[in-house]
């Protein structure tokens, strides 16, 4: 069954699939394949369609891959789905996160805490390093939409604090 140890190696096919993908986030290609043959080796690096291919994603930076896998999230923010499409942009102009644009927060956490950024379906597209604490974020929902105001008009996370995460 899935995640079962395999006669051949260490771990199930789900620690290999995993690994792959992290392999694929770093952006490494990365093949699972048989072991049995010993020419599946060359015949990965000829080209041949052989196993299955994981496709390496853009290479992140140090502060991306810092993001995505060395840190804990402390909480979540929803964002509006203006806000996500502006975050998916490369060509946007302003690719801040500003508190206007967060609807909902989940947590407790500190200005510079690594959250989780959810669409609002709930999916995590994203991961970031806040510029305000949970509790300011909540402040600035209490004002009507629209309003501006010192914090709603501030980031809550500037481009180069987040990361959006593979399937996005």
């Amino acid at each position: 069954g899935a995640g079962e140890k395999s006669t051949m190696g260490r771990g199930g096919m789900s620690s290999k699939i995993a690994a792959a993908r992290v392999a694929a986030l770093g952006g490494v290609q990365t093949v699972i394949a048989s072991g049995y043959n010993l020419d599946n080796i060359t015949n990965v690096f000829q080209g041949k369609d052989v196993g299955t291919l994981f496709l390496a994603a853009p290479r992140p930076n140090k502060r991306q891959r810092w993001l995505t896998f060395a840190t804990n999230s402390q909480g979540r923010v929803e964002v509006s789905e203006a806000a996500k499409q502006r975050l998916l942009d490369p060509q946007a102009a302003n690719r801040s996160l500003l508190a206007s644009d967060i609807v909902r927060v989940e947590g407790h956490f500190a200005e510079r805490s690594v959250v989780e950024i959810l669409e609002a379906k709930g999916g995590c597209f994203a991961r970031g390093m806040m510029q305000m604490s949970a509790d300011t974020c909540r402040d600035s929902l209490a004002h009507a939409p629209g309003e501006v105001t010192f914090t709603s008009a501030r980031p809550a996370m500037n481009p180069h604090d987040y990361v959006i995460l593979d399937g996005a």
